[in-house]
């Protein structure tokens, strides 16, 4: 199997990226027993978190791995995409309006890798 320099080029550049990820783990695992690090190790790490997320974002994309895109408000969820994980009384919206999206979803091409996790309003306290 031939590699042309493009591909071994992007597989550097993705798994420095996953290097970035799993420092952060890392430190996330660190400060889980040591809530004081020493500065040293805190400059090895990025600064903010949503940083992680975009690159972490940006390695998945990458690999054709996308999250899932449900807006919020929408009448009927599609549950080949999301799961329902809890319902909330809401008199305003209809009965199984998506009103938060409580964990991100992705896919591989057409497969659902995690469905999106979210909540859908109901009428009543007693209705499931």
């Amino acid at each position: 199997m031939a590699f042309s320099s493009n591909s071994i080029t992007r597989e550097i550049f993705i798994k420095a990226q996953v290097q970035k990820v799993r420092e952060f783990l890392t430190f996330c695992i660190f400060l889980s027993h040591d809530p004081n690090p020493s500065p040293e190790f805190i400059q090895l790490l990025p600064k903010p978190v949503g940083a992680v997320n975009r690159k972490f974002l940006g390695v998945l994309g990458k690999r054709q791995v996308l999250p899932i895109q449900i807006e919020l408000q929408s009448t009927q969820p599609d549950f080949n995409l999301c799961r329902v994980v809890e319902r909330e009384v809401r008199k305003n919206v209809a009965d199984q309006t998506i009103t938060k999206i409580v964990r991100r979803g992705f896919s591989l091409r057409e497969k659902t890798l995690r469905p999106t996790e979210v909540i859908t309003s109901k009428t009543s306290v007693g209705e499931l």
